[in-house]
Formats: structure tokens, C-alpha cells, sequence
């Protein structure tokens, strides 16, 4: 999401060649998106008939991601991150 939150629309393969995934794994991610309203996919046709594959933020994405940015700033501006640990992994 982050690449996508300075962007209007970014094109599957520079996603892919971002993250160093495989189409697969990227795929599977971007469905899980979209399944969540977080993301929409576009397959325009391009020249010679290709078609490319370009994903863009739907507004619920965008509020969803800003709202996550803000609540790690906040744990940073805290100084504090809570501990999860199990209790008995504590040293």
C-alpha cells in the first residue's frame, strides 16, 4: 500500500519488481486487498492487445492505510512499543 498511497494507479509488473515477488505471491496479496475493498484492479487493453494489470487504492484503502501510518507514529512519538511477549519468554 505504501507505493500506492503517492499514486493514482501503479502497474502490477513494477509492483512485482518492488517487492521481488513472484507473480504468484503478488497476486495472492492484491486479492486479499481487493477482497477487503482496499484495493481496485484495472486490465485495460494496451497496444498490440496486451493486457497489463494496474492496481489502484480504492478511498476506503486509503483511509485504512493513513490510519495505520498515524497509529505507528504514534507508537514511535510514544517511545513505547507494547511487549507481546508470551510471559514465559520473558528473560
Amino acid at each position: 500500500m505504501a507505493a500506492l498511497a503517492v499514486t493514482e494507479s501503479v502497474e502490477f509488473a513494477a509492483i512485482r519488481e518492488m517487492l521481488g515477488v513472484a507473480d504468484s505471491v503478488l497476486s495472492k496479496h492484491l486479492k486479499v486487498l481487493q477482497d477487503a475493498g482496499y484495493v481496485a484492479l484495472d486490465k485495460p487493453t494496451g497496444r498490440g492487445g496486451r493486457v497489463r494489470t494496474w492496481v489502484r487504492p480504492t478511498e476506503e484503502g486509503r483511509r485504512a492505510y493513513d490510519a495505520h501510518v498515524a497509529a505507528l507514529l504514534l507508537l514511535v512519538a510514544a517511545g513505547t512499543i507494547p511487549d507481546t511477549t508470551p510471559t514465559a519468554t520473558r528473560n
